[in-house]
């Protein structure tokens, strides 16, 4: 989602493919607290602060969340580490 009055996100690609001026709009990501992975994600998170697991569940919606808004996991905004490849994913063997 965006701003209220902002552009969505297809529009200002294509605007932007035009040529044209896009002002930046701030994404929010809209969640349900109550949704029954939430629950488990905080199980996860009061047993172990630095859980794997809650790591890879929280990258795989935000991964999700780019999806939808029609920019793929290539074009995430991610720390790049040495060796690594995709958006900062290390290359399996």
């Amino acid at each position: 989602m965006t701003d209220e009055g902002a552009l969505n996100p297809q529009m200002a690609k294509l605007l932007k493919a035009m040529g044209q001026n896009v002002p930046d709009s701030k994404q929010i990501l809209e969640i349900n607290p109550d949704h029954a992975l939430f629950a488990a994600m905080n199980d996860l998170f009061e047993q172990d602060k630095e859980s794997p697991v809650l790591k890879e569940y929280i990258e795989l919606l935000y991964d999700q969340a780019l999806l939808l808004e029609g920019r793929g996991r290539g074009t995430r905004r991610r720390r790049e580490e040495p060796g690594a490849i995709d958006g900062g994913r290390p290359e399996k063997e």
